[in-house]
């Protein structure tokens, strides 16, 4: 009864809410780096883990001191392709998104590019220095990118034989 409560019930179904379950975003000031899955799980389902204070790694993050304890994150905006967030902190500490880590996604802190770790094996996890930041993701995978460039480049070559077809068939008719 303290996790969960019952929102709705109707025709033999019953939603019920989780009042233990993490926001979307949290910021978190401790973080471990796992070598292996099995170092993964023996990490997470440790009776003393805290997914709220602590985040998992696959590798360490160059000059990250472990200090804080406060601190806030808040989405602005959410779309299936761009996410907007704001946080606030005393110290440097991880913004931790509960959707998924895909090579596709691009990290923006305060407008400028940045590293997005893989966090607790499956997520996104982004390092915010203290103060107050912006932090955007955005999703921008290679595939269209590329997708774009043939795109063009085969527009551009079609209209280019079209011009030099019509002009051979100027020369050769007359």
């Amino acid at each position: 009864q303290d996790r969960f409560s019952l929102l709705h019930e109707e025709n033999g179904w019953r939603i019920f809410e989780n009042k233990k379950a993490l926001p979307r975003a949290v910021l978190a000031f401790e973080y471990r780096v796992f070598k292996n899955n099995q170092e993964f799980e023996e990490f997470f389902f440790a009776p003393d883990f805290d997914p709220a204070h602590t985040v998992l790694l696959e590798e360490e993050i160059p000059a990250f001191e472990k200090a804080g304890t406060r601190g806030q994150a808040s989405i602005v905006s959410y779309s299936p392709d761009t996410v907007a967030l704001t946080t606030k902190s005393l110290d440097d500490a991880i913004l931790f998104l509960s959707d998924t880590y895909y090579p596709g996604w691009k990290a923006f802190l305060d407008g400028k590019a940045t590293k997005i770790y893989r966090a607790n094996h499956a997520f996104r996890g982004v390092v915010v220095p203290k103060g107050d930041h912006t932090v955007l993701f955005s999703y921008k995978p290679q595939s269209y990118s590329l997708g774009v460039t043939i795109s063009g480049v085969s527009v551009l070559a079609t209209v280019l034989f079209l011009l030099f077809l019509r002009k051979w068939q100027r020369m050769h008719i007359r």
